[in-house]
């Protein structure tokens, strides 16, 4: 709808890979500058050597709260995908000394062939923008596929008891997709002791799934609080 309102023009290219959804959008660009066209291109996901900056920053921000109630950030969770939060983090824990563990819940699959290279990359060359001197090295991007289930958008088990124990007990809302995939990591984590704390579970947004009638329904399903609701 606000893609229509705005003239946006959009091409769909049906159910590719994030690899191919890339390609596609080089095609573009490369037609647009044909026709004479200046063209900025956002990479998948805005993740790029510039925008992880800014998560560097929002580490900074949240090791200042911490330290203002005397504690440091043990562990950061997150959702991951294209990488610039995770980049950026990691960038933002090197500054400060690697003070945390980072830890990216991988949420879409085949983003990149080498995924923990990509991110590497990101943050090298955030740290290159700002001339940082800090050593960045693969040890240092903490991901994991484990909770990615049958892929990016589809189920896993534990997220839908996830969203709904979050919603009833700290009214947030995580979605099925993105967030509530890492929330539903925290509590697997937690219960087998594997995190170091104080732990800050970091939501990198997503909601709007919860409102597609697919998910509502796996939703309501598992909840089972209003069986009788008309789906």
């Amino acid at each position: 709808m606000l893609d229509g309102l705005f003239g946006a023009e959009l091409r769909f290219v049906g159910d590719v890979s994030w690899l191919e959804l890339a390609r596609h959008a080089e095609a573009v660009v490369g037609e647009l500058e044909r026709s004479g066209e200046r063209v900025y291109r956002l990479p998948i996901g805005c993740a790029s050597e510039r925008s992880c900056l800014g998560f560097s920053l929002a580490y900074g921000e949240l090791r200042e709260q911490m330290s203002a109630h005397k504690r440091v950030v043990g562990t950061i969770v997150h959702a991951s995908s294209s990488g610039g939060t995770h980049a950026g983090l990691a960038l933002g824990n090197a500054l400060h000394g690697f003070e945390s563990e980072i830890r990216g819940i991988v949420v879409a699959e085949d983003v990149y062939p080498d995924v923990v290279g990509a991110y590497l990359s990101l943050a090298r060359g955030g740290a290159r923008l700002i001339n940082a001197g800090v050593e960045l090295t693969r040890d240092h991007i903490n991901i994991t596929e484990a909770y990615l289930g049958e892929g990016y958008g589809l189920p896993v088990s534990g997220v839908y008891e996830a969203i709904d124990l979050l919603a009833i007990k700290e009214g947030l809302v995580v979605d099925p997709i993105y967030s509530g995939k890492a929330a539903a990591a925290i509590i697997d984590l937690a219960s087998k002791n594997e995190l170091k704390g104080p732990v800050v579970f970091w939501h990198t947004g997503g909601y709007h799934g919860l409102f597609d009638p697919r998910y509502a329904k796996r939703l309501w399903a598992s909840i089972g609080r209003l069986s009788s609701i008309a789906l």
